[in-house]
């Protein structure tokens, strides 16, 4: 088969499903997990808001403006499909919630490493949601966010190396571990094939 032929079977597959959910409604879990999502969003649409009012290191600037925007692109999507289906939207956070000039609470590192477990959090999130919807669209949605969240996590901790900051898990010293475990003859109990 050659791609045209497989490009309009694509097209015909694409258009059945949207044919066969254009009437399917939010399930109990894809509403409950995109009104998670939107609170989460309006909080964090806020903590970068001040965030932004402080930073002063111009790259860890970059990487809260590039949230900001998903943040909000976030709030917009989940709205505009509320208000489609007839849900009501969440009152979430917004800038009223944010004290503004209020002084430093943290430094800027702080807030690299916060957009960084922020991400790490949201996987498990994402993964989840997407797992137990069945609508294209909200499949797309959460998609759409893992891959975000894979540039979110790859950015802020290649920044968080960059400057000497991150956090990193210890080594575990194979040579010597081996070694030990030889001599004391626990090896014995292990079902691996040592090659030297």
């Amino acid at each position: 088969m050659d791609s045209k032929d497989q490009g309009s079977k694509d097209k015909q597959l694409e258009s059945q499903i949207s044919e066969h959910q254009q009437h399917l409604k939010l399930n109990s879990s894809e509403l409950s997990d995109l009104w998670a999502n939107y609170l989460g969003d309006s909080m964090f649409s806020c903590i970068f808001e001040h965030f932004l009012e402080v930073v002063k290191d111009e790259e860890i600037k970059d990487v809260l403006l590039f949230n900001q925007k998903l943040s909000k692109r976030h709030l917009k999507t989940i709205s505009e499909l509320f208000v489609k289906e007839g849900i009501p939207v969440p009152a979430g956070f917004g800038s009223s919630d944010v004290f503004k000039g209020a002084p430093r609470l943290f430094d800027d590192t702080f807030m690299l490493f916060y957009v960084q477990q922020m991400a790490i959090g949201a996987f498990g999130q994402y993964t989840r949601a997407l797992s137990s919807s069945i609508r294209q669209d909200i499949m797309d949605f959460y998609r759409q966010g893992v891959q975000e969240l894979n540039e979110v996590y790859e950015r802020s901790t290649h920044l968080l190396l960059e400057k000497g900051t991150i956090m990193k898990p210890p080594n575990i010293p194979i040579q010597s571990m081996w070694s030990s475990l030889i001599k004391s003859r626990l090896i014995i109990f292990l079902p691996v094939k040592i090659v030297r």
